[in-house]
């Protein structure tokens, strides 16, 4: 996917100031992904259309954010035959919230569903979310990710490594690797904290 950041915008940062600018393209959409990944969003606004299991119940978490709009849900019905499509134009059949993605039924809305009924990728959304401007805090954090990428290919040092001895061959690896600690340092990776999508709870 393309670099959520722009190669003017990571050359202020003192690490990629010297960097080529092919190098630093593939270095930002590298780390763009990398960010993306960790915080299982893809940040940039876009339209969105992604299916779900029906719980049961009336209310249901979307997986990109913020979400901005909903325009459609289509509901399967359980024998496989027949999709009804409820328009959301004007948020009068569905209301959500932006910033976790909760999607409800509107508790005045004329659909004739009032909750996602139990099945398999049986509901289906068509919705907006995504920043139209890239936070800044997120553009710092590529920039700091593409960053450690760069000193990776550079250095024979492991940035994975909390320290390394080379008699009787040694390492230990820092306590946050699996976290992500190998390529952001601990505030970096606090402030990806704040845009990263958890697990559902189903």
């Amino acid at each position: 996917m393309a670099s959520l950041v722009a190669n003017a915008r990571a050359q202020r940062h003192v690490t990629l100031a010297q960097v080529g600018t092919t190098l630093l393209g593939e270095l930002l959409e590298a780390a763009s992904d990398w960010v993306r990944a960790y915080c299982r969003t893809d940040f940039e606004s876009a339209e969105v259309t992604e299916t779900y299991d029906g719980q049961g119940r009336s209310t249901m978490f979307l997986d990109q954010l913020p979400v901005t709009d909903v325009a459609t849900v289509t509901i399967d019905d359980q024998d496989g035959t027949t999709a009804t499509e409820i328009d959301n134009s004007g948020d009068d059949q569905f209301l959500y919230d932006g910033e976790t993605g909760e999607l409800r039924f509107h508790p005045n809305g004329t659909a004739d569903y009032t909750h996602f009924p139990a099945g398999f990728q049986n509901v289906t959304v068509k919705y907006t979310a995504g920043y139209a401007a890239i936070p800044e805090l997120v553009n710092e954090a590529i920039c700091q990710v593409a960053a450690a990428l760069y000193r990776m290919g550079s250095s024979d040092k492991n940035p994975a490594f909390e320290s390394e001895r080379l008699g009787d061959y040694s390492y230990k690896l820092r306590a946050d690797v699996a976290d992500g600690g190998g390529i952001l340092g601990k505030t970096t990776m606090q402030t990806l904290n704040f845009y990263r999508v958890l697990g559902r709870d189903y």
